[in-house]
């Protein structure tokens, strides 16, 4: 695949794309012209266009803020998006062509482009065509083959003159059509919007039902209180029954009058029994002692020169650009470079470097706990991490984590990059959240003020910390 440049079409003539930068999700993405700090007017309409929820940029390729260069101004309206929108799609695969670059290929558009990315039409179609002679010609000389891309809704606006000769006009209707057309890989949501199912029957019916088992559960308490009362005894019925009167009482007989009973010799008292003497009561059985636990293993001292740290240059070969490297039988050619310093990199040259790797191995016996952190010195510029820049991950023994560093397109003065390992032998899950949440904080820019609160944190609980500077000059 080849480096395409993006062009915006105005009546005043095109403007090129010249690079698009990542910015810190904290500001507003902002348009500069050429280059400069000039901010062109179009930049509220473009940071609403990247960011969410009024934006599609941040909900297709995941960031918020950019920062976008174009060679000449363009005006208010909105036929500006569906090129820009072109570049972020050409940027994310990697094949937007760079103001320094010569591109395989170029593509000039005019479009708006809504919240569902269905392609808008335009006015004034004939006139941006018209203002773009030069440019169609100049391309045209170089070799280098150039597409027209308008909505589908103004295809008849489209004059069909010898001015276009040579030049291949596509209509478009949705982003996913204008990604097909330029081979790039489409993940975007789709176009088709399922509306929620309305719930009132359901929510209705669930009352219902609801009320009728309450109305039971009552009742049933009701039949259950009937059914256990005791039952009531029937009242007595009077029966009239004849008295019978008493038989007459018989004379008692004399009584004989009583003999005395003669006396038993008495009996000599025995004696008594002595009382045993008490048992001795058993003394109590001691207790077993228990069993003492086990003491935790102690975290590993870590030394730094466990920690092998290195960095990976990634060049385009001979005369490839960054941007075709990867892609067919063009291999980026890897070149390890070390510390020249305790803290400090060899130099490199900014001619030919795509990436870079910084790459840190576990050289101890046990697992450890490693972060890996690059982040630029001084002024914010763009590039790429992956994702174990900021989240500590556990190495095995002779394991490896790294972070890789995607230059800018074009570089014209000196880059200067910190990279920071962090490490660790405790394992304990979420204990060293704080770590993740400080090098985020400090992830666009060094912030040399905050990096020193966390640096004091790190090292107050013993962890090992080592800190190189990587310069990259032109």
């Amino acid at each position: 695949m080849s480096g395409i440049r993006v062009y915006v079409a105005t009546t005043q003539g095109p403007s090129e794309i010249q690079r698009i930068a990542q910015e810190d999700p904290e500001v507003r993405s902002v348009v500069c012209l050429n280059g400069t700090s000039e901010a062109l007017p179009i930049s509220a309409a473009y940071d609403a266009f990247a960011r969410k929820p009024t934006g599609v940029i941040e909900r297709l390729f995941g960031h918020p803020v950019y920062r976008l260069d174009v060679a000449e101004r363009v005006s208010d309206g909105r036929s500006w998006q569906l090129p820009v929108f072109a570049a972020h799609a050409l940027d994310a695969a990697g094949r937007l062509a760079g103001r320094d670059e010569t591109p395989d290929a170029a593509i000039w558009l005019t479009g708006t482009v809504d919240n569902d990315l269905a392609i808008g039409a335009v006015g004034h179609i004939p006139e941006k065509l018209k203002s773009s002679r030069s440019l169609f010609a100049r391309l045209s000389a170089e070799g280098i083959p150039i597409t027209v891309f308008v909505p589908k809704a103004n295809a008849a606006q489209v004059p069909t003159s010898s001015d276009l000769d040579g030049i291949k006009v596509v209509e478009v209707d949705s982003a996913e059509m204008l990604c097909n057309r330029l081979s790039l890989p489409w993940t975007g949501p789709s176009q088709t919007i399922t509306r929620p199912k309305k719930r009132w029957p359901l929510v209705l019916g669930g009352v219902v039902l609801a009320a009728v088992a309450l109305g039971a559960y009552h009742n049933q308490e009701n039949i259950a209180v009937w059914i256990d009362s005791p039952v009531a005894d029937p009242e007595p019925q009077v029966v009239d029954t004849p008295i019978a009167k008493p038989e007459p009482e018989p004379e008692p007989e004399p009584k004989p009058e009583p003999q005395p009973e003669p006396q038993p010799e008495p009996k000599p008292e025995p004696k008594p029994e002595p009382k045993p003497e008490p048992e001795p009561e058993p003394e109590p059985e001691p207790e077993p002692e228990p069993e003492p636990e086990p003491e935790p293993e102690p975290v590993p001292t870590l030394e730094a020169e466990n920690l092998e740290l290195v960095g990976v240059e990634r060049r385009a070969p001979g005369s490839k650009s960054c941007a075709v490297t990867g892609f067919g039988n063009a291999s980026f050619v890897e070149n390890t470079i070390g510390l020249s310093a305790p803290s400090r990199f060899q130099v490199s040259a900014a001619k030919g470097l795509c990436a870079i790797d910084y790459k840190v191995s576990n050289g101890f016996e046990k697992p450890v706990r490693v972060w890996v952190f690059a982040a630029p010195v001084g002024t914010r510029k763009r590039f790429g991490a992956t994702s174990s820049a900021f989240v500590g991950r556990i190495l095995a023994p002779g394991d490896s984590s790294s972070v890789q560093l995607n230059l800018p397109r074009w570089v014209s003065q000196a880059l200067s990059h910190r990279i920071i390992v962090i490490a660790t032998g405790d394992e304990t899950p979420g204990k060293f959240d704080w770590i993740d949440q400080g090098l985020r904080g400090i992830e666009t820019a060094f912030d040399f003020a905050r990096w020193a609160e966390l640096r004091e944190r790190i090292k107050s609980e013993g962890m090992i910390l080592r800190s190189a500077f990587h310069e990259i000059n032109q």
